[in-house]
């Protein structure tokens, strides 16, 4: 399977709407890609806060889990490292959850805090897009939000549980939304990202640098300002989004019910109801640090576990130990 400095791996990112799963060649810091797979299964959809997990949301999440791993065609699964996020690290019946996944697909499942989510995109992004340093990063999730500054030796972030399928839950009750719904909204998104900001210009001089953003929010937002009828990631990575761009397509989805917007050229099936709360925490991240765009990154925290499933396959030393199904940072 693999040779003197490069391995096939596997990298997967099981988040509170997408499961995506990256297997690719890696050698050295480069990463080829050999095959990539995901499918919306809305992990945190009807999440209950004494329960957790909606047993109807885990039976979509682990059958997406078994598909991926009959498209892997092995026999035996190559190193792989296996991340859950926002949705899990909140969910009572977490441990229920893993065993599943683990019982029928063979998949080892890890449950991550929002730091760390954080620091593995932030790796990730480094892949395969090199921003002027420092940047802010933003990872625009169904649960959550991570949003930070990374210069070239280190970075610092904070990660808020609220994400796109969060606020739609919280907000914006009619589809579409009314304009107070839209108000209150935003209102939640901006005092968020604004409170992230603080707390980091709290500890330093958080000034400067652009703003990256990762996730299906940004990505299917370039694809719609492109036009592009079918997801092109060598087009949707690197390219930009101004602020003017984000407020006119959200006057244009705000005006569509989801079943319309499902239409749009550019919309990922199954985020038609998720891309306007997505698109207020970007306003949010844009208006709490004063800036007019964004860059669009395809890569990120898929990268960053398959890198980091390469650093294990190789011995070299994460100062990372797994505890209580819980990933953490020494």
């Amino acid at each position: 399977m693999s040779d003197a400095g490069s391995a096939t791996v596997a990298g997967l990112d099981i988040g509170s709407n997408t499961v995506r799963l990256l297997l690719a060649r890696v050698a050295g810091r480069e990463l080829h890609q050999l095959l990539r797979l995901q499918g919306i299964t809305r992990l945190g959809g009807g999440f209950d806060p004494d329960v957790g997990l909606s047993p109807a949301a885990i039976e979509r999440t682990v059958v997406c889990l078994e598909q991926i791993r009959t498209e892997l065609d092995t026999e035996k699964l190559p190193p792989h490292v296996a991340l859950a996020t926002s949705a899990v690290r909140r969910a009572a019946n977490a441990g229920q959850f893993i065993d599943q996944v683990l019982r029928r697909t063979g998949f080892i499942l890890e449950v991550i805090d929002g730091a760390l989510e954080a620091q593995l995109t932030a790796r990730g992004v480094r892949s395969n897009l090199s921003p002027v340093e420092p940047f802010w990063l933003i990872d625009v999730g169904g649960g959550s939000t991570e949003l930070g500054l990374w210069g070239s030796d280190e970075g610092r972030a904070r990660s808020v549980e609220l994400g796109c399928i969060s606020l739609l839950d919280a907000e914006l009750h009619d589809d579409p939304p009314s304009r107070a719904q839209l108000e209150s909204a935003a209102q939640a998104a901006g005092r968020a990202m604004a409170q992230i900001v603080r707390e980091l210009n709290g500890e330093h001089d958080a000034a400067g640098g652009a703003l990256v953003a990762v996730a299906g929010t940004p990505t299917t937002l370039a694809a719609m300002e492109l036009g592009l009828r079918e997801y092109r990631a060598e087009l949707v990575h690197g390219s930009s989004l101004s602020r003017g761009s984000l407020l006119r397509l959200l006057d244009l989805l705000a005006s569509m019910n989801a079943e319309q917007r499902s239409m749009l050229p550019g919309m990922e099936h199954g985020r038609e109801d998720l891309i306007i709360p997505g698109i207020l925490l970007l306003l949010g991240a844009l208006d709490a640090l004063g800036l007019d765009q964004l860059t669009v990154s395809d890569a990120g925290l898929l990268e960053g576990a398959a890198l980091l499933a390469a650093d294990r396959r190789f011995g070299v030393d994460q100062r990372r130990f797994v505890t209580g199904g819980r990933l953490t940072i020494l």
